[in-house]
């Protein structure tokens, strides 16, 4: 380290100069955290090398990082201008991304591939361009993106940028290429700290803490809740960035701050109304029960029916009491469908849901007659007298 003094431009005497220099170190590890929401807590080791310290530990997040694919591309040939020399045609791939605010913020666009990259890159002609849903021209930038941090209002906009090269088979790998969006949130998040990992779950958090020479401590973070998340409207799949600092002064936290990003993990899902089973059995035979019925009416025929219950009971009984009723009915046509519906009634499980199977008096081993057996359902059911012939 240098350390050099001189005058102020209008002092042109000699002076007598008192002068202290305090050295202070405080070494966290990592120097770059990342955390991800999912683990739900992270932790950082600081040590203090040179004399007792008393840091304050903060960790905020100032910037939402969401990261954009194309939603078109174009590769053309530039002009006669850009013609080389020797005669090779340089080409132009012209990329586009969409992207929405919700609010007023600082935005800037960034592409990492090529950020910082000029001379040493490949490819060139980097430029971007950002437009309004009105085809509004808003700002531009190139590959040093952290010179372009613009205020954008709440609005649909679109981004175009431009890479050129002579060789298209190098513009083609750069057709599906990400934009990384940096926004300001209104309100900066911090991260709650503290002492112990069993402190995570309930225990108090750390706003201070003194560290002794040589001896490592460590801090604990706890995730962000989802209200907090959801306010800022923030998605899963989203990055947050921003720093953390140890120092009580704002002049030192300004030059001593360490990068910070936070990967936001799966939030709830909003859980649709669950329907029980029992429900969607009721209000399937009410369905049926209500089309059944409209055949009385005349607002449905039998035949339009037929497909959806030509096999069920209730639907078979109804057409046959329509077939009883109608003068031109035919004996025939009312016996089979009888037969058909006599066919699939299972007596003995009737009679066990109504509870009389145990009053009848039945000899073991001997099965009872169809005239029995209309005999009995008709003396404990008189409303299915006569069903069974």
């Amino acid at each position: 380290m240098e350390l050099c003094l001189s005058l102020y431009w209008s002092e042109l005497r000699d002076v007598t100069l008192s002068l202290e220099v305090l050295f202070r170190c405080v070494h966290p590890s990592p120097s770059c955290l990342t955390f991800n929401s999912s683990n739900m807590w992270t932790s950082v080791d600081v040590t203090g090398f040179m004399r007792e310290e008393e840091v304050f530990p903060e960790f905020k997040l100032t910037h939402r990082i969401v990261y954009k694919r194309p939603t078109s591309h174009k590769i053309s040939p530039l002009g006669s201008r850009d013609v080389l020399p020797s005669g090779v045609q340089i080409y132009q791939l012209v990329l586009s991304y969409m992207f929405q605010l919700n609010q007023t913020t600082e935005v800037r666009p960034e592409f990492p591939l090529m950020s910082d990259l000029l001379y040493e890159n490949p490819y060139s002609g980097q430029l971007w361009m950002v437009f309004n849903c009105n085809k509004q021209y808003k700002c531009a930038g190139d590959s040093y993106s952290r010179q372009y941090t613009t205020k954008l209002d709440k609005d649909d906009y679109i981004l175009r940028l431009q890479v050129c090269h002579s060789k298209l088979s190098e513009l083609k790998k750069l057709t599906d290429m990400p934009l990384c969006l940096h926004s300001k949130l209104s309100s900066s998040l911090s991260l709650e700290v503290t002492a112990s990992r069993y402190d995570l779950m309930s225990g108090p958090t750390v706003t201070k803490k003194t560290l002794r020479p040589g001896i490592s401590t460590r801090f604990y973070l706890r995730s962000l809740p989802e209200d907090k998340l959801a306010k800022c409207g923030i998605d899963q799949g989203h990055f947050l960035s921003g720093h953390f600092t140890f120092s009580k002064c704002d002049k030192v936290k300004k030059k001593v701050a360490y990068e910070l990003k936070y990967i936001v993990g799966p939030q709830k899902s909003a859980r649709s109304p669950s329907v029980s089973t029992e429900k969607k059995l009721y209000t399937n035979d009410s369905l049926k029960e209500f089309k059944i019925n409209s055949m009385r009416y005349g607002v449905l025929t039998s035949d339009e029916l037929e497909d959806e219950y030509g096999d069920d009971i209730s639907f078979l009984l109804a057409k046959l009491r329509m077939l009883s009723e109608s003068e031109m009915c035919s004996y025939s046509n009312a016996e089979a469908l009888a037969a058909s519906i006599y066919a699939k009634i299972d007596l003995n499980e009737i009679l066990a849901q109504l509870r009389i199977q145990e009053q009848f008096s039945h000899v073991p081993g001997r099965e009872w007659t169809h005239q029995e057996w209309n005999f009995r359902l008709s003396y404990y059911c008189p409303d299915q007298r006569g069903s069974l012939r």
